[in-house]
């Protein structure tokens, strides 16, 4: 009977200290090495992408670039933006509603580093997103944080250029200033060994052709913000719109061509956010708006 008693005892014993083992582990966040390196490996898959918001040396970023975390490696590097227009000549102003192509390269002066990672963003006054970013090189991704769209690294990439398409703003929004920074890498799956570039940055003025501007003055979004239709008005009738939407990513959402209309009265299934109106007529006149669904 003794016995039986013992080994019940023993068995209650190794239990609770089993539980207490367990209870320990969900509740101390003490630290564990190969959570450390999941951390790391998480951060290479884009600053924004995994919430760690603007790295990019911005007004918004306080200063911050990869530096923030990354450090010890002497590859020197830097990088630069090269934006040209669809006919491959580099542009050092933006017409509204365009589409231009992006090209970030990092450039190091010393050593072999293993990969590389960037991010960027375009900002108008007020420190507002500009534009869209879309089409993104294989070793880039789109991401978005805080109301505003990043161009960044998907992955560690053994190609130092990332490329991208980017849409210029509507109308009357200015001067563009994309901000960006690089960062060379030795892949020791921490952030010690690495190389950040300094920030840089490259701003864009906004042009508008004479023809462009009056067609642009011509239209009148009625209701914005959008409630539940698009109400677009023009002072005179058009031949053959084209009307496009897109959301704050370049995605195409919504397309339609109105032959003969002085009006767009349509009821669009839009979700709530920030998205940008393309028309273009049978001249090719083309106007851009920023639309706002509620």
């Amino acid at each position: 009977m003794k016995r039986n008693q013992l080994t019940i005892t023993l068995v209650l014993i190794l239990f609770l200290l089993i539980q207490s083992f367990k209870n320990s582990d969900s509740i101390t966040d003490y630290y564990k090495p190969d959570q450390h390196h999941s951390k790391i490996i998480l951060r290479s898959t884009g600053v924004a992408a995994n919430g760690l918001g603007d790295r990019t040396g911005s007004p918004i970023s306080s200063g911050s670039t990869c530096a923030q975390c990354h450090s010890g490696a002497a590859f020197s590097p830097t990088i630069a933006l090269t934006i040209t227009d669809n006919g491959g000549a580099t542009v050092t102003n933006y017409t509204p509603g365009e589409e231009y192509n992006l090209s970030f390269t990092i450039t190091n002066t010393n050593g072999t580093p293993v990969g590389y990672g960037m991010q960027a963003t375009a900002l108008q006054s007020g420190n507002t997103a500009a534009g869209t970013f879309s089409t993104p090189s294989a070793n880039a991704q789109i991401s978005s944080f805080s109301s505003r769209s990043y161009f960044e690294h998907i992955s560690t990439s053994t190609n130092p250029t990332f490329t991208s398409k980017w849409t210029a703003p509507a109308t009357n929004s200015g001067a563009v200033t994309f901000y960006f920074t690089g960062n060379a890498v030795n892949g020791n799956g921490s952030t010690s060994g690495d190389a950040p570039s300094p920030a840089a940055s490259l701003v864009l003025n906004e042009t508008l052709s004479t023809t462009d501007f009056d067609f642009q003055n011509n239209i009148k979004l009625v209701q914005n913000p959008m409630k539940e239709a698009l109400k677009i008005n023009f002072t005179e009738s058009q031949l053959n719109i084209d009307l496009q939407i897109f959301d704050v990513f370049g995605k195409l959402v919504f397309t339609k061509k109105y032959e003969n209309t002085n009006a767009i009265n349509d009821d669009i299934p839009l979700k709530t956010g920030i998205y940008f109106v393309k028309l273009k007529n049978e001249d090719n006149l083309k106007a851009t708006f920023k639309l706002i669904k509620e």
